[in-house]
């Protein structure tokens, strides 16, 4: 029971994580709307010796359809815990915060991100979630033949 119970969150994991690049790739596609920050903000952090932790925070509003939305998604799979790289493209993405670039989803305007598209970020995720899902699988599997 419990070898089916680890196998069927492993499995949830993997097509949840599925799910969020399928999201990425199609916001591609969504549809381009200007917005305006209402709040912005960086939060530098260093554990240890690792390198350094940006963590961005942000809100924005932006009107479909004479319709007001407000959101903190900056993109898929999130940009929450960044390099500074990420941020500093981030930077240059709000220079003009009065003249923001909103991608919404036609489908469901109230879901929006600043930057859509797959990114390296996405790739390495799908890898890495694909990679310990297969190995806790396998793994799961040796238990339950042996038992």
């Amino acid at each position: 029971m419990f070898v089916a119970l680890i196998a069927i969150i492993c499995t949830l994991a993997y097509f949840g994580g599925i799910w969020d690049i399928y999201k990425a790739w199609d916001s591609k596609a969504w549809k381009e709307s200007k917005g305006r920050v209402l709040y912005f903000g960086v939060i530098t952090s260093n554990e240890d010796d690792g390198p350094d932790t940006y963590h961005t925070t942000i809100k924005y509003s932006y009107i479909v359809d004479a319709q007001i939305y407000r959101s903190s998604e900056v993109s898929f799979l999130g940009m929450r815990a960044a390099t500074k790289r990420n941020v500093e493209a981030l930077v240059r993405h709000l220079k003009k915060p009065e003249n923001l670039s909103v991608f919404y989803n036609p489908r469901k305007p109230q879901e929006s991100v600043l930057l859509p598209g797959l990114s390296k970020g996405h790739i390495l995720s799908g890898a890495y979630v694909s990679g310990v899902t297969c190995w806790v699988l396998y793994a799961l599997f040796q238990v339950w033949v042996k038992t």
